[in-house]
């Protein structure tokens, strides 16, 4: 029996439409929209049910709030940046709404990525804090406007966007015109409503803001005792095995100054004197030189390999790093520093961070106050970094503060700003630099709950707040022979190195009464074991250290001079019968020396 055609095709066009409508409500039953609002901030996912009960989250996310949009998708995904600049898109994996103000996304590879609200006068902020996971360097989220915003102003750290009546700003480590970067350094991004009207600067500070250099005294003094008490309290429990040498460091040279130094070496327990945690660091206050010289060496050639690559990279990253002013003027008649210090008139568009502005601030104050001529090299860039301290501050009744994300750096970085502006103070004669980071400390210790400041904390902080105390292990520059610099890692509260005609080195080491200590001395000229300690002839041994009295070793290839030096004055003084070299010491002067008459 034949089918007439015109029945075939309706019989046809039946089929395919229960089709289409089977395959829509299939898709439509499987795959659901998840869509939540905290408080302005709104939260789009997808997911797809494999089962009566169980969904799959699909690799894709929107973060609005006030017009800004944070997105990935397939098209247009986020993702993460290695070290050899491979790149590796990022798989949701779930979700979490931590509580009213906050929505936490994890992926696949142990990163995650938290959106919070934070309520500062009167006005809510959106943070964007990352955690990328170990193997990526930074992590990019793609980011969009509304139709209805344009951006005003645009630098690799910030934006300013304007809508019809409001002004915002988004502020990260990176920024293009499509992504955000978060590194593992710089993990935080914040949107917020800008008044450029309202723009703080230190200049006018002083007509809102009473600052109190007795309060901060009194502060200075309040950390202090906390540290001492906090890690004396550990020493007498079982704790003490669980203490850092950075808090042992801090400890003991604080107990110095307090005329307790003995009482401090008694109560460290033989684990740590005799253990490996133990480091270069603390090695003026303990024996073993030998062997912690070579940490010391080891990061001698890590800061030359971390110029190196900061000059070939132009990275403001290395003005951050800790103890690199001194490293600065150890190496300051080599080439390579004069182009360490050129490497900010070598970036087109000078935009440093934050830490990066504070770092540049530190260095330059540092060679202001020791080499002059080299700070002249970073002196035209002081007033931008002076900037980018100010476009994060917020002035409100009396207070100063920092706008960072609410992690445990806070404390830290805000007291590292403060000290750095109080040091340009100094060198520049400016008040309102000094007020600006006193205010900044002041605001920090107050709205900081003591028990939060524990002893990792205190002595993290301790150096920057506590850099005149020179008892604390630190780089003393004696002086150059040529090139080579003479300089000390000591605890000694000074150390003064001169050089007479005839080629003999008098060094007068200031130290308390009765006390040991240890020094390591670099770029020594070999004096041929001919050395004078309290006025009698040495000779060096190996188990100098093991002694109840002053001895030393010295390495020949290294020109490296380890003493200890038990004083039986207080300042005592070391003679050093020297081969012949020109030398030129701190403050400039040139010796030219030549043999002795034996």
């Amino acid at each position: 029996m034949k089918i007439h055609p015109f029945k075939r095709f309706i019989a046809f066009t039946l089929c395919y439409l229960i089709a289409f409508i089977f395959i829509f409500v299939l898709q439509f039953k499987t795959e659901s929209i998840i869509s939540k609002n905290i408080n302005g901030l709104n939260l789009t996912l997808a997911q797809t049910e494999k089962g009566e009960k169980e969904t799959n989250l699909q690799n894709q996310f929107k973060i609005a709030y006030k017009g800004l949009i944070l997105s990935s998708s397939e098209l247009n995904p986020a993702y993460g940046i290695r070290d050899d600049g491979t790149k590796e898109n990022l798989i949701l994996e779930s979700y979490s709404l931590p509580d009213e103000q906050s929505v936490l996304l994890k992926f696949r590879d142990l990163t995650s990525v938290l959106f919070y609200l934070s309520k500062k006068n009167e006005d809510t902020e959106l943070f964007i804090v990352a955690k990328p996971s170990a193997q990526f360097t930074k992590i990019n989220i793609p980011y969009a406007l509304n139709k209805n915003m344009n951006q005003e102003f645009s630098s690799t750290s910030s934006s300013i966007i304007s809508t019809k009546n409001s002004n915002f700003i988004l502020k990260a480590n990176n920024l293009s015109n499509s992504f955000i970067s978060l590194t593992q350094a710089e993990t935080t991004a914040r949107f917020q409503s800008y008044d450029p009207g309202k723009k703080f600067t230190f200049e006018n500070i002083t007509n809102f803001a009473k600052i109190d250099e007795k309060e901060y005294s009194e502060n200075l003094q309040l950390l202090r005792d906390e540290l001492v008490s906090k890690v004396a309290k550990k020493l007498q429990t079982a704790e003490n095995e669980n203490l850092s040498e950075s808090e042992i460091t801090c400890y003991v040279a604080e107990m110095i100054r307090l005329g307790k130094y003995n009482e401090a070496l008694d109560l460290i327990p033989a684990s740590f004197k005799n253990g490996n945690k133990r480091t270069y660091v603390s090695s003026p206050y303990f024996n073993n030189l030998a062997n912690m010289n070579k940490g010391l060496v080891m990061q001698t050639e890590k800061y030359a390999s971390m110029v190196s690559n900061a000059i070939e990279t132009k990275n403001l990253a290395i003005f951050t790093v800790d103890g690199i002013g001194d490293y600065i003027l150890r190496e300051k008649k080599t080439e390579k520093i004069r182009q360490l210090l050129l490497i900010p008139s070598k970036i087109e568009n000078f935009e440093p961070n934050l830490l990066q502005a504070v770092g540049i601030i530190t260095v330059y104050s540092k060679l202001f106050s020791a080499e002059k001529p080299l700070s002249a090299y970073l002196e035209s860039y002081l007033q931008k970094c002076i900037t980018v301290i100010e476009d994060l501050c917020t002035f409100n009744n009396g207070e100063l503060y920092l706008n960072l994300s609410e992690d445990a750096d806070n404390f830290y970085t805000t007291v590292l700003t403060g000290t750095s502006l109080v040091k340009l103070a100094k060198c520049v004669n400016q008040t309102e630099y000094n007020q600006g980071g006193l205010l900044l400390i002041n605001t920090a210790i107050a709205k900081t709950d003591a028990e939060k400041r524990n002893s990792q904390l205190l002595a993290q902080i301790y150096p920057v707040l506590f850099d005149d105390n020179k008892f604390y292990p630190h780089t003393e520059i004696l002086g150059y022979y040529g090139e080579t610099c003479v300089w000390a890692w000591t605890c000694a509260e000074s150390i003064d190195y001169t050089v007479t005609q005839d080629s003999i080195v008098n060094i007068n080491i200031d130290f308390p009464l009765y006390l040991t200590h240890h020094v390591i001395f670099n770029g020594i000229p070999n004096f041929h074991a001919k050395i004078e300690i309290q006025k009698q002839i040495f000779r060096t041994d190996p188990r100098f250290e093991t002694y109840n009295s002053s001895g030393y070793i010295y390495q020949t290839a290294s020109q490296t001079f380890m003493l200890k030096s038990r004083h039986k004055s207080k300042v005592e003084l070391i003679r050093l019968f020297c081969d012949p070299q020109k030398f030129t010491d701190v403050q400039g002067n040139t010796i030219i020396t030549s043999a002795r008459e034996e």
